[in-house]
Order: C-alpha cells, then sequence, then structure tokens
C-alpha cells in the first residue's frame, strides 16, 4: 500500500514533513525505494554515484569503519546541491519507516543546514569533494601509472612532463580570468581545472580524452594516507554513526 502524507513536524523536529511539499515527495517515490528503507533503515545523500565511488576508495586507504556501510548502501543521488531536495525525499521515506535515519552530504553552499533531526546535514569544507583530490603530487602520480602501458610505448617520464606543462597552462588561463588557483578550496575544481586539465594533457599525448568527470574519482587511490584531509574522515564518522543507528527490518 502507498504510504499517505502525515504531519512530522511534531515526530521529527525540524524536518517539517508536512503539506503539499510531503505529498510531492510521495508522488514521486517508487516502491523500490520504500523497500530499502525497510531493508537498510539508513539512507545516503549525495550529488551522484561519483562521489560514492570517491569516499569508498578513502575509506578504504584510511580503513575506516564506514567501509561496511558503503559497500552496499541505500543512496540517493539528489543530482543537485539544494539541500531540500533531499529533505523532501526523507519525508516520504518517512511514511513507509518511522525510524529511519540518514546522512546528506553538500557542496560547499551558502545556506544554513538543519541539525537535530533524523537526516544529519553536513557539507563539505572545500568547495565540492573534487577537491580532495586534486595537488600536484596526486596529477603527477596519476600521469607516471595510469598511463605508463599505453599503446604508444610513452615513457612515463614524458607522462609526468606533459602533467607539468598542462597544470602550468590552466592555472595561468586561471589567473588570467582572476579565479581561484588550482589548489585553492575555493575553486571550483572539476569545471574550472580538472576538464581543461584533461583535454590539454590528453592533447599533448595524442590521446583521446583520458579522462572524463565521471572518472575523476580514479584519481582517488593517488591520494597518500597522510595526505588525507581530516574534513573527509568526518564525513566517513557522520556516515559511520549514522548507519549505527540504522534499525534494517528483520530479514
Amino acid at each position: 500500500m502507498t504510504p499517505t502524507a502525515r504531519n512530522w513536524t511534531s515526530a521529527v523536529p525540524g524536518a517539517d514533513c508536512k503539506g503539499s511539499q510531503l505529498l510531492k515527495a510521495l508522488s514521486e517515490l517508487g516502491f523500490d525505494q520504500y523497500y530499502q528503507a525497510e531493508q537498510k533503515g539508513w539512507v545516503l545523500y549525495l550529488e551522484n554515484t561519483t562521489d560514492m565511488d570517491i569516499l569508498r576508495v578513502f575509506a578504504q586507504t584510511l580503513d575506516h569503519p564506514a567501509q561496511r556501510h558503503l559497500a552496499d548502501p541505500f543512496l540517493h543521488p539528489v543530482a543537485t546541491n539544494l539541500p531540500q531536495r533531499a529533505r523532501d525525499h526523507f519525508c516520504g521515506l518517512l511514511e513507509a519507516k518511522e525510524d529511519l535515519v540518514g546522512v546528506a552530504i553538500f557542496d560547499r553552499i551558502e545556506k544554513e543546514l538543519r541539525t537535530g533531526t533524523p537526516l544529519v546535514e553536513t557539507m563539505w569544507r572545500k568547495r565540492e569533494i573534487e577537491n580532495h583530490l586534486c595537488s600536484q603530487d596526486v596529477l603527477e602520480r596519476y600521469a607516471e601509472s595510469g598511463l605508463s602501458d599505453d599503446l604508444f610505448g610513452r615513457a612515463e617520464r614524458s607522462h609526468i612532463e606533459a602533467m607539468r606543462s598542462s597544470i602550468v597552462e590552466v592555472a595561468r588561463a586561471l589567473e588570467t580570468l582572476n579565479k581561484p588557483n588550482p589548489w585553492s578550496p575555493d575553486i571550483k575544481v572539476t569545471d574550472d581545472f580538472l576538464d581543461p586539465l584533461f583535454k590539454s594533457f590528453s592533447a599533448k599525448l595524442g590521446l583521446p580524452l583520458v579522462l572524463r568527470k565521471n572518472e575523476y574519482f580514479k584519481l582517488a587511490r593517488f591520494v597518500s594516507k597522510r595526505s588525507i584531509d581530516a574534513d573527509v574522515s568526518a564525513k566517513l564518522d557522520a556516515i559511520a554513526e549514522v548507519a549505527a543507528k540504522a534499525r534494517p527490518a528483520l530479514a
């Protein structure tokens, strides 16, 4: 049976689960999502599945307890950076499972996030999760290891030199455009740096685009454990803490 709208304002402080907002959420939810809510007991909201791939690699590198929770979570990509989208969806799920908990991780935004609700809301201190992949060392390690066996037999050194040259080229362009430098926490690193960087890098090697936006998670395995930012650990802590509170339905 499809759940019907109820007023969750008193039951869930700050959740704002009521009225037309909730009805709209209910109309967009499928049975499979209610089923996952029942079976998992918690839900994870990220912008897209690539964010999940990055978090999984970081959790593995850190040997973080969140690893097991990220293996097969109820993930709902919101495809936007609007907190209300996640809140509306979560409110709808509460109609099926009253003790559901969740965590939503957003890119850095100006909006104030809510606290004290079953949906834990948090944001990256840097502009977006991909900023944690972006360093000279990571990019050079990718250039050295990721393409060392290409069909043309190019030497690893030429890959590193091509990457360094591309970094300088794009960094100068950013400076000309008065945009943040590539290592700044404020740069929208995917659009403003990594996209043009890999376009330039690929062209210098005479290859098709070697890494697309939906593949940037591959850079995560080149981030050393010691250089992973504390904010990454904090996000993984939040996931582990929320997942530990979940009360999945008995099999």
